[in-house]
Parts: structure tokens; sequence; C-alpha cells
């Protein structure tokens, strides 16, 4: 992924197809890292599938996600967490020096990305820029691994 307008829109599918399918945010960044959807499919089709609305763009990715995933769909769009997510990712990305993929696998797999989509604590009421330091601090071991 190399510009903010593909972490964008990545993000954004990333939450409406959680939602879509009935799954957490994490849980669909999973399924379509595991089925290649992220990297064989989304991205580097970005500016085709970009410019769909956002029923034709749940169609189309469970379509091709159900070959490897089973998945149930019902749409509703939480866009104040969606770009939460996508300041935290880019400005994890830029006060880690790494790319944006590498930010977003690091952010779905800890528990901010977790406690947000729960809200729990209030979380999601919270600065980006503190979160991500936040995360940073207190989970190390996501930075250790994506370093490997």
């Amino acid at each position: 992924m190399s510009t903010r307008k593909e972490l964008t829109f990545v993000v954004f599918l990333i939450h409406i197809l959680a939602v879509a399918w009935g799954k957490s945010p994490s849980e669909a960044y999973s399924i379509c890292k595991r089925s290649g959807a992220l990297h064989d499919y989304l991205i580097p089709h970005y500016e085709v599938l970009h410019s769909l609305g956002a029923n034709a763009l749940i169609e189309d990715l469970t379509e091709y996600v159900r070959e490897r995933d089973e998945v149930k769909f019902n749409v509703k769009i939480d866009t104040y967490k969606e770009r939460l997510e996508e300041s935290i990712i880019a400005y994890l990305a830029e006060i880690r020096c790494v790319i944006p993929d590498e930010a977003m696998d690091i952010y779905y797999r800890s528990r901010l990305s977790r406690q947000i989509d729960q809200g729990l604590f209030g979380i999601e009421n919270m600065d980006y820029k503190y979160l991500a330091n936040d995360l940073v601090e207190n989970e190390p071991n996501l930075f250790a691994e994506s370093a490997d």
C-alpha cells in the first residue's frame, strides 16, 4: 500500500465488511488478509474499486472471500471509528517509519483495536496520536513480531 488514499480505502472497506459480515474490524482484516483480498485484489485494483459504492464493494468482496471463508452480511457503517483507526494507522506508520501495510497489520493485531471496536473504557474518544503512542508503549511485542 503506497498512498494515504489506499490506506483510507482499505480501512473503510475493513469497517464496512466487518459490519456486513457480523465480525469485528480485526476479524474482517484477518479474513481479507488470509484470503488474499488485500494484496491480490484490493490494492492492485484500487483505481477501479474505489469508485464503486459500498454495497457493490461488499457484494464483490463477499463473493471473492466466500470461496475461502463463510460470511454473513448486514450493512451499517460506523465512520467515526473508521476515521479514528485510519488516523492511528497512518500515525503509527509515520512515527515508527514503517509502510502503511505493516502499521495496519500491527494495529489490527493489537489490544487497542479490540478495545476501540468494543467501545471499552471510552477509548474511542481519545486523540489518535495519544492512542498510537500508547500502543507503541504498551504493546512493544507487536513491533518486535513485525520486524521478524
